[in-house]
């Protein structure tokens, strides 16, 4: 059963599209558009840092061993064999 209403009552629905919008003008304008940009990079960025953070220590960590294993293979691999050679023969 649908109850009628009276006419002057106020609807309880709140409708973004009768609202009327300030449009900034000259310098006001542009202030707002960056600071919404940087709040909307800042916000949809911020969940990738530690991502970001965990690749940047990992590749740091695969260069650090790289470095290592290029320094054993040149410094101790031709001690080490010319000391075989000598004991072999």
């Amino acid at each position: 059963m649908v109850q009628a209403r009276p006419k002057n009552s106020v609807p309880l629905e709140l409708r973004l599209d009768d609202a009327k919008r300030i449009q900034p003008q000259g310098f006001t304008s542009v202030g707002q558009t960056c600071a919404f940009r940087f709040k909307w990079l800042w916000w949809h960025t911020r969940s990738y840092v530690p991502i970001v953070v965990l690749l940047v220590l990992s590749l740091g960590s695969l260069l650090v061993l790289q470095i290592h294993w290029l320094y054993r293979r040149l410094v101790y691999t031709p001690a080490r064999a010319k000391a075989v050679l000598k004991d072999a023969g």
